[in-house]
């Protein structure tokens, strides 16, 4: 390997579930006992923040998955997706625990308004000095949309079509207010120029506002946009208005399509592709040793494939498909053509690509959409730099569904320091805010 990459990685981390699915863990034990402990998500900021990982993506649901069997017993009995905090007050909390990481919230556009939205991230943005940032999703359960009154969740296309209005209103409200605007001119007895705040007076398909916005322009001006679009309406939406993509891993082929193909899209919708960086999602087990890292990975494989109710369902809620009707031992290319969707399309299309012969059970203990870095710190920086240098991608969003503090400090302790000496990382935030941090050189 050669030292020294032509362009950094940007790290981010996955805060998936605020619960680790490994609650029964032996290192575990101390914060799985109190879900809403803040002493762990302190930690884990901290620990994330000392390692210069650029932010953390608080991932969101809003409903008790009933996908598995049509019924809510499964994700109830493992603590799947439940219980759950809300990711705006965790953010809050989060944001006030640190000092430079970006917090990057998960707010749904078919369970928000545009003005909540853009008044909650803005004024997070000013708590915090610049360092908010929101994950845009569409949504993909009929269970969620049952909480808001409605019947179903929409049709896909449809879905990303009002996303689109949705986040254009939402910068709409941001710069509603010129970065001048607040004067607190003394002499004149004037806090706020009034003609330097304006009405929107927006009126799309979906929705019409007339502004302006209560919250004067955030610091960012515009908070750091996270999307993770698969599908073409997906890669479109994060095209236009990302500054952070989060891309399914696991075959570099793969992985270098959709990195070009969205800086594609970009240049189409006039950005300069460098403007957004694409990240790929990975899993992570670090070891002292090799033999260490793998015993690791096949214990948390042993352990579905003894027991695989969880994992599936894991995955009935992301396809939005009840697969717990099928024996687990059924093969997966019986069970693909069944499968009607309106939730995950990468992961249905993911089941689809399955070799022949495979069951339901071994599916759901393998990581086949994800990268998954197993090995030591040198090993895994390895495979860092292969990746990045084969993809030409920007950096990865990592996550480990067993997270405890011990496999945290692995990461931070172990793997960042090989990539720091390797000069792959930053050896410091160079900006205050987020977003700067994260599109700097």
């Amino acid at each position: 390997m050669t030292e020294n990459a032509d362009k950094r990685i940007r790290l981010a981390w996955f805060l998936d579930g605020h619960v680790p699915y490994d609650w029964r863990g032996t290192f575990s034990r101390e914060h799985a006992d109190g879900f809403a402990d803040p002493a762990f998500f302190v930690d884990q900021a901290r620990a994330l923040e000392r390692a210069k990982f650029d932010y953390i993506l608080v991932e969101d649901t809003t409903f008790v998955p009933a996908n598995h069997n049509a019924s809510y017993d499964a994700c109830l009995r493992h603590g799947i997706a439940v219980p759950k905090l809300d990711a705006i007050s965790l953010m809050s909390f989060l944001l006030n625990a640190t000092n430079k990481i970006g917090i990057v919230g998960t707010l749904s556009t078919t369970e928000y308004l545009p003005y909540h939205v853009a008044r909650v991230i803005a004024s997070l943005d000013h708590l915090s000095g610049g360092r908010a940032g929101w994950n845009i999703v569409t949504g993909v359960s009929d269970n969620a949309q049952q909480n808001y009154g409605r019947d179903r969740i929409l049709e896909h296309d449809a879905r990303y079509a009002i996303a689109d209005e949705f986040v254009e209103l939402v910068q709409g409200f941001w710069n509603s207010w010129d970065a001048d605007a607040i004067v607190k001119d003394r002499e004149r007895n004037v806090y706020v120029d009034p003609t330097k705040v304006h009405e929107i007076n927006f009126k799309g398909q979906h929705f019409s506002a007339r502004g302006p916005s209560i919250v004067p322009r955030p610091p960012q001006g515009k908070p750091l946009l996270a999307q993770a679009g698969a599908s073409p309406a997906g890669r479109s939406l994060a095209a236009k208005y990302a500054d952070s993509i989060m891309a399914i891993g696991g075959d570099p082929a793969v992985m270098k399509e959709y990195r070009d193909d969205v800086r594609t899209r970009m240049a189409a919708a006039g950005r300069n592709p460098d403007d957004c960086k694409v990240m790929f999602i990975g899993r992570v087990i670090v070891g002292a040793t090799m033999a260490q890292a793998e015993e690791e990975r096949q214990r948390r494989i042993e352990a579905i494939l003894d027991d695989p109710e969880w994992a599936i369902a894991v995955l009935c809620n992301l396809v939005s498909y009840d697969l717990g009707q099928f024996d687990p031992d059924d093969l997966l290319s019986d069970i693909v053509p069944q499968v009607t969707s309106n939730g995950t399309q990468s992961m249905l299309r993911d089941m689809i690509a399955q070799p022949p012969g495979m069951t339901l059970r071994q599916y759901a203990a393998r990581d086949t959409q994800f990268f998954n870095f197993v090995g030591t710190p040198e090993s895994i920086a390895d495979h860092m730099q292969d990746v990045m240098e084969h993809v030409g991608g920007d950096g990865f969003v990592l996550a480990d569904y067993y997270l405890d503090r011990r496999s945290l400090a692995a990461v931070t302790d172990g793997l960042v320091p090989e990539l720091r000496r390797r000069g792959l990382v930053h050896d410091d935030y160079p900006h205050d805010m987020a977003r700067t941090n994260l599109l700097s050189r």
